[in-house]
């Protein structure tokens, strides 16, 4: 079921940034400008193409976060690849 995090939960959005960059096998992300709090879909922004690269074809990657009974996880849309957020909240 789609879910969204709890507003204010900071420590919700460093496990999903974390989650994200583990799934993606990335250091560092950049999250599209939906909230999180507010809508299930969550996009992360593709690398910036590098100075000889005028033509980039890179998409973001989309994920969506649902709530199944008490766990919330993170699905990546392209894969169906699950990621339980532990100890993190969400509502439907």
């Amino acid at each position: 079921m789609p879910a969204t995090l709890m507003p204010g939960d900071t420590r919700a959005m460093d496990v999903l940034r974390s989650a994200i960059a583990k799934e993606m096998g990335r250091t560092s992300i950049d999250l599209g400008p939906s909230d999180p709090t507010l809508n299930p879909v969550v996009s992360v922004l593709p690398i910036p193409p590098g100075p000889l690269d005028d033509k980039s074809l890179a998409m973001p990657t989309v994920f969506r976060i649902e709530v199944d009974g008490q766990s919330c996880s993170l699905v990546r849309e392209s894969t169906g690849v699950r990621v339980v957020l532990d100890g993190v909240r969400c509502q439907a």
